[in-house]
């Protein structure tokens, strides 16, 4: 920042954001960060945010991030070091980012203009995030490696890298520093699941923990040793409840691959029940509902046991194929995929890739058949997704389904069909064409739980 001497000129634009310490005790690196409020009324009411734009978003969503994460042998991630620091805001708009200050107590109030992007504006994440792009982009010829990664592994300050060789995992970690050094930035906090990625380089700000410890690596808990990926729910169990607490309780599971999709979709059946009774949100909810809803969060710490492999592919695959399933019922419908690798000697290891669920809506008078074609149009959608961006061989895709009517739809000529079927079904064939559609016996179907599990 830079401290403002000359008097305020009547004709420009100047914003005084106002500014605050926040104590972040679970920070590996910086436990206090500056927060500004943007939103803050002016002198003429007009607010800084509000006359702002977000810019839009110009990198991939953490979904196929952690996806295209888990199928790399060696991976690794790391923290841009302050990046909105590092990008400079147009001399001209630098007066919108003015601040109020005394270097102690007794020292008169001094004013400062802040050169590089803040937190708090709306602008901030396209700003930062752009620039990477751009700087990607005008280095791609010198580091195309690293500046693929850059373009489509970052989630904003966070890499995500990796490879199936280590010798090629190493030269990206190394050409990602040299790359971002190009724009004057720098990476710290690399954790990886092998230690020539951190203890080969004794310039590097690495953490490697022990078995027992794992990193939060954007919305995972990882455990680099043991190559696993764990849940951190924390539960806060009180008397009663209200239905505003219990969306609150909904809204912190967040699981952005539905491994534990059946859970949160059965949280919301629950708070769909909570809708039915009319409910305002302050209100707090029945006692038979408290009863459901208490041993919901309790049981609900058992997900942190829960363990999913990091990588999910076999070591040295010959074969990879794609078994993708759907199910409905009158609460809920749902689609899980997994992946299916074999070696050479014959060995297979099948891991679960990503699931979706959608709860059925409240006044709707759907038939079973149909609720089953809703969720294989909801595979399809999730399966044309994961295809687009997974960088692994797929030598074969198999759609699995338990309802027949629903299959026979699929295989039928869309025009022959009513209008609200002929639709999904065109579009399924659409973005699956020509797909392996087969029948599963409900009792060996996987995707049964997503759409059979309540709270009661």
């Amino acid at each position: 920042m830079e401290r403002i001497l000359d008097s305020v000129d009547p004709k420009s634009s100047e914003y005084y954001i106002p500014h605050h310490a926040v104590f972040h005790p679970e920070s590996t690196a910086t436990h206090l960060r500056v927060s500004f409020n943007a939103y803050a009324n002016s002198s003429n009411g007009v607010l800084l945010n509000s006359v702002l734009l977000n810019g839009g978003t110009v990198q991939q969503e953490l979904f196929s991030i952690i996806s295209r994460f888990r199928t790399y042998k060696y991976a690794f991630s790391a923290d841009i070091q302050k990046m909105y620091r590092q990008i400079l805001v147009d001399e001209s708009d630098r007066d919108l980012q003015r601040i109020l200050w005394k270097p102690n107590q007794f020292a008169p109030v001094e004013t400062y203009r802040l050169r590089t992007v803040i937190y708090g504006t709306t602008c901030a994440p396209f700003l930062a995030t752009r620039a990477l792009k751009a700087l990607a982009e005008e280095e791609q010829s010198e580091f195309p490696l690293a500046a693929a990664t850059l373009l489509t592994d970052v989630y904003v300050d966070d890499i995500l890298g990796g490879s199936n060789n280590l010798e090629e995992t190493k030269a990206l970690q190394h050409r990602l520093i040299q790359l971002l050094k190009k724009g004057g930035m720098e990476l710290h906090k690399w954790v990886s699941n092998h230690s020539e990625l951190l203890y080969d380089n004794k310039n590097l700000d690495y953490v490697f923990p022990s078995d027992s410890n794992s990193v939060k690596t954007l919305s995972m808990q990882w455990r680099p040793t043991s190559a696993i990926f764990t849940f951190q729910v924390i539960v806060k169990l009180k008397g009663n409840f209200s239905k505003r607490e219990v969306l609150s309780n909904i809204a912190r599971l967040f699981d952005s691959l539905g491994l534990i999709g059946p859970v949160i979709t059965s949280a919301k059946i629950f708070l769909q029940r909570l809708c039915l009774q009319k409910l305002n949100w302050n209100d707090i909810v029945p006692p038979n509902d408290q009863n459901d809803w208490l041993k919901f969060l309790k049981d609900l710490p058992a997900a942190n046991k829960l363990e999913i492999p990091r990588c999910e592919l076999i070591t040295n695959p010959v074969t990879i194929d794609l078994h993708c399933f759907c199910d409905a019922s009158n609460k809920a419908y749902g689609a899980v995929l997994y992946l299916c690798s074999k070696n050479e000697s014959g060995e297979v290891q099948i891991n679960i890739l990503c699931s979706k669920s959608r709860v059925c809506r409240i006044k709707a008078t759907t038939t079973p058949p149909r609720l089953e074609l809703s969720a294989s149009l909801l595979l399809a959608r999730l399966v044309s997704k994961v295809i687009s961006f997974i960088q692994v061989p797929i030598n074969h895709i198999y759609m699995w389904s338990d309802s027949s009517i629903a299959l026979a739809w699929i295989k039928t000529l869309h025009e022959k069909l009513r209008t609200y079927v002929s639709n999904r079904v065109k579009t399924i064939n659409t973005l699956c064409p020509n797909f392996d559609w087969r029948h599963v016996n409900s009792a060996d179907h996987p995707a049964d739980l997503i759409s059979t599990i309540y709270v009661n």
